[in-house]
């Protein structure tokens, strides 16, 4: 393991794992719009959900942001990945804020494949090629997770092609918090080897009563999702909310002073 500073405090970083050794070592951190999203979202003792934790970089984030007083879930099935969270949660000291799930979020409970990768970033539920090694995760439903009524504030999803599963495992969820906001990975290359096509995520999306903005990586704010082009991205993180939450999202959306 590889400890390595950035403006949060230590990621650690799994050795073995070049690629993300090489992205992350030299502090400059990926996905800097959404960072700045959920830094305006979160507030001093809200409750997040980092699904498809990876080694934490948005678990960290998110702990700085809700504090003591708040609460960080942190989802990961990989175990390389899950012994990395702990280390980075102890070396921050937030270990009494941030709790590790080692399970896949998914629609309902049971036991799946998790598909390694050559860099841990695109571990899936759903082989990126053909013979890649593959371990034996537990696979559970958000919902299991939280208790009903409890409040959540944000959720981020990047789960490499797994998307609609895990949010269909946290209907309940959804229902309870009519002001989530949810931050989802969109990657069309993912969708269609998957099996889907980017009308029917939309359309899912939707149908679970969900509005969808994009995120500006470079501005940190919000805009509609975009009407054409969409099948040219290698990805774009989404922002996905109940109507009733729209209001919150205003400061981030354009023409916001």
């Amino acid at each position: 393991m590889l400890a390595s500073r950035n403006c949060y405090g230590f990621l650690v970083l799994p050795t073995a794992d070049l690629a993300n050794v090489g992205y992350l070592s030299n502090g400059t951190l990926p996905e800097q719009g959404s960072r700045a999203v959920l830094d305006k979202l979160l507030a001093p003792g809200d409750v997040f959900i980092d699904l498809g934790a990876n080694v934490g970089l948005f678990t960290l984030a998110g702990a700085r942001r809700v504090g003591p007083a708040g609460r960080v879930h942190a989802v990961e099935p990989a175990p390389d990945l899950v012994t990395a969270l702990r280390l980075m949660t102890a070396l921050n000291q937030i270990a009494n804020c941030v709790t590790i799930h080692p399970f896949a979020a998914g629609a309902a409970e049971g036991e799946t494949e998790l598909f390694l990768a050559h860099t841990s970033g695109h571990n899936s539920l759903f082989a990126e090629e053909e013979g890649l090694a593959a371990i034996k995760v537990r696979l559970a439903p958000l919902d299991a997770l939280i208790a009903p009524g409890a409040t959540v504030s944000v959720v981020k999803i990047d789960v490499e092609g797994a998307e609609l599963q895990a949010l269909a495992g946290m209907a309940r969820i959804i229902s309870d918090n009519p002001q989530i906001v949810i931050l989802s990975e969109f990657s069309p290359s993912i969708i269609r080897r998957v099996g889907g096509t980017l009308e029917s995520w939309i359309a899912s999306v939707h149908n679970m009563g969900l509005d969808i903005l994009e995120i500006d990586e470079a501005a940190g704010t919000l805009a509609p999702l975009r009407a054409e082009g969409l099948e040219e991205l290698v990805w774009i993180n989404l922002v996905l909310h109940r109507p009733e939450g729209r209001a919150r999202l205003a400061p981030l959306l354009p023409g916001a002073a």
